[in-house]
């Protein structure tokens, strides 16, 4: 048939739409692969107009629901009003006892995540799908048999068949088998280069065409490849063996595969690059012509903006391999269009660029991160390279920093407001290196603390945070260069430990005596008035500096930290990550109660941590009672009207419960009566004048309870 011409195809478009013309459907089904890509991407508007026309048409005729696929395929429609004819494309292809919602959602028409190209590859996988296939699994490369499909729960219920006496039947979800298990018709020429004894008996060409002609979905030469080594090796024939038997009669059975320059999407581009394998050898071994880097420059040119997480650490695989296999004179120019449009290659690089658009960097294995710094090198200018390495979570800090002269990463460093805890390793790891012993010497205790308060690092960063975390807490060598470079500062580096909330009970009392273990200088001005008053643990503090409360509502205000801690925060990451997934943050319930829950769980940490860093706790034993109102004694009341006598138990900071009458210092009531004697008129607020009868000691079992004395 002859090439189809952009009029010719708009006639075809426009008879399509007349929703009886089904010939005119079934004429575009066939046309549609002899039209010049050009011509198609060009029309593709007419194709999003033509679906929508149709609307419910989709359910009732075959022919559409098919060209609706088959435009998914093609990755030429990508509008909400196509997914929604995609959707209803699917469920009119898929067979009856696959049509159920779990199904439906899994193959993802309406999931912004999934690209409609790979959503048509799922359907495909699932369309001619019959309880009699043989079942192929990539993850365990087992041969199974299906014993049943259950449309209701989604699963598929195998059993292996190449394991001899092993008859254990277990369930895949639909879900997983989209990903995971390859289909088969079972045929007898199939069953018969499945069978042990006649393995080593064929050709690699009957076995490619046999393969292929049963096969349920698309394979792809590399998969065929996989999975008929896996039949065979090494229990049939030597990995030397093999690829000498599978390259014999390579050329006249070799099927042709879409090159990896003509890739439609980011999943499929992944896959033709072959990164889908498991071995840990992610190079090409190609080089990429220039014709092949126009391509895919306009690939990623026609990316959309908003790619998905999924997509985006393929793409940055793919990005990392291709960096590798693309001569520098077209480098540059392939991938000139991810800059701005991939998160991880940011339109601008400057201290305020958010690490959360960074965070796949961190992501990569060591091995494809030098080609990905490579991609990256022809994107920046050497100034931005360096910026962007001090971003960059610590693994990457010095394969970027590898690229870029030692003076510009002195300056930019010394450019920063803030040092991340991951550059602040680095430059330490480096201290000693030419030109950057200066740079060490600036790194002293209050860009320690800064780096180790900010909240809600990401895991790419949080590793450097604890390390950083325990050098300073518990290194004593590393305590030691703090304090050194403080050159004699050491007010500075206390008044930098005193900035720092999120000391646990007790850590703040610990460390002050690492540091002094570190440095007799630290320790002399530690053991002085000055050092303890500066960090709040002097003797003689007043009740306004120091609050103190009993032993009881102090582990209470523990308690609730540490459950904030281990509990409440855990289920607040794990319940934002889900909401986040749902996808359109604007109306989207679900992240909104979690991001307000986020708000008011680290608010309350903090408050817990700025109160519990000074809070004193006590017995009340040393309370002095005689004739005035204490801290830590039972006050007796008489009202000033006349009536029955009140008894308040004056207590501290949070230890107030108006039930019982236990009254704490800071409230109110407290502050009307703490220090006035016996005799005196006191106004208690909003109840009226009363005259202090009589002060006592606390009663012994209300002191013990406050106590947790048994």
């Amino acid at each position: 048939m002859d090439r189809i011409d952009k009029t010719r195809l708009s006639k075809l478009i426009s008879d399509a739409a007349d929703k009886d013309n089904e010939f005119a459907v079934r004429t575009l089904l066939e046309v549609i692969d002899k039209v010049d890509s050009e011509v198609l991407k060009e029309a593709s508007a007419d194709f999003g107009a033509l679906c929508e026309a149709w609307e419910d048409e989709v359910t009732r005729s075959e022919d559409k629901a098919e060209f609706c696929v088959r435009l998914a395929e093609l990755a030429l429609v990508d509008t909400p009003a196509f997914r929604g004819s995609l959707h209803a494309a699917i469920r009119k292809l898929l067979p009856p006892y696959l049509t159920s919602g779990v199904v439906v959602k899994a193959i993802g028409a309406k999931d912004e995540n999934v690209s409609v190209h790979d959503a048509a590859l799922r359907l495909r996988k699932l369309q001619h799908l019959r309880s009699t296939a043989l079942v192929y699994r990539q993850d365990t490369h087992d041969w199974c048999t299906i014993h049943g499909i259950d449309n209701l729960t989604g699963s598929i219920a195998i059993s292996k068949i190449n394991k001899m006496g092993d008859k254990a039947i277990s369930s895949v979800s639909i879900v997983n088998a989209i990903f995971y298990l390859q289909f088969f018709n079972t045929t007898p020429e199939m069953l018969n280069l499945l069978a042990p004894g006649k393995l080593n008996c064929r050709s690699s060409a009957e076995y490619r065409k046999v393969f292929r002609e049963t096969s349920l979905s698309e394979l792809h030469d590399q998969k065929l490849h996989d999975i008929i080594m896996h039949l065979m090796v090494p229990s049939v024939k030597s990995p030397a063996e093999f690829e000498a038997w599978w390259n014999a009669d390579a050329a006249a059975a070799k099927a042709p595969v879409r090159s990896f320059c003509d890739a439609r999407s980011i999943l499929e581009l992944y896959t033709l690059l072959q990164l889908d394998r498991k071995e840990e050898d992610r190079t090409l071994g190609i080089r990429i012509a220039e014709d092949e880097a126009q391509k895919l420059k306009k690939f990623f040119g026609n990316l959309r903006k908003d790619i998905q997480p999924k997509d985006l650490a393929m793409l940055a695989e793919c990005v990392a391999a291709l960096a590798e296999a693309a001569p520098a004179e077209f480098l540059a120019d392939m991938i000139a269009p991810l800059r701005g449009k991939a998160r991880f290659f940011p339109a601008s690089v400057t201290q305020e660029t958010p690490l959360a658009d960074l965070e796949q960097w961190g992501r990569l294995a060591v091995k494809p991160l030098a080609g990905f710094v490579k991609a990256a090198s022809t994107l920046y200018s050497v100034e931005e390279l360096a910026q962007l390495g001090a971003l960059l979570p610590q693994k990457c800090i010095a394969v970027v920093f590898a690229l870029v002269p030692d003076d510009v990463i002195r300056s930019v460093i010394v450019a920063q407001k803030t040092l991340s805890c991951d550059l602040i390793l680095w430059i330490c790891k480096n201290k000693s290196q030419p030109g950057f012993s200066r740079i060490a010497q600036t790194i002293d205790m209050a860009k320690c603390i800064s780096a180790l308060s900010i909240e809600g690092l990401s895991k790419e960063w949080a590793a450097a945070q604890r390390d950083l975390k325990k050098a300073v807490f518990t290194r004593a060598d590393f305590q030691r260069y703090i304090i050194e470079n403080a050159d004699g500062d050491i007010p500075s580096v206390i008044a930098a430990l005193q900035h720092y909330r999120k000391f646990q009970p007790g850590e703040r009392q610990t460390i002050l005596v690492k540091l002094a273990n570190a440095s007799p200088e630290m320790k002399d001005y530690i053991e002085s008035g000055a050092g303890r008053k500066l960090m709040g643990t002097e003797e003689n503090v007043s009740v306004e500096t120091a609050p103190i409360t009993s032993n009881a509502s102090r582990k209470r205000l523990a308690d609730e930290l540490q459950d904030i801690l281990e509990r409440q925060i855990p289920a607040n990451n794990a319940a934002y990550a889900l909401a986040k997934s749902f996808g359109d943050l604007r109306e989207n319930a679900e992240f909104d109660a979690a991001k307000e829950n986020r708000r008011r769980i680290h608010g309350r940490r903090a408050e817990l941590e700025r109160i519990l860093g000074f809070l004193q706790g006590t017995d009340f034993k040393d309370a002095e009672v005689q004739d005035h109102a204490v801290v830590g004694s039972a006050v007796t009341l008489a009202p000033a009207a006349g009536g029955a006598d009140q008894v308040y138990y004056l207590l501290g900071a949070y230890d107030g419960n108006p039930d019982r009458n236990h009254v704490s210092y800071q409230s109110g009531i407290g502050k009307a009566i703490i220090n006035r004697k016996t005799g005196e008129t006191v106004t208690l607020p909003g109840k009226g004048d009363f005259i202090v009868k009589s002060v006592r000691p606390l009663p012994e079992d209300l002191r013990k309870e406050l106590a947790l004395e048994a």
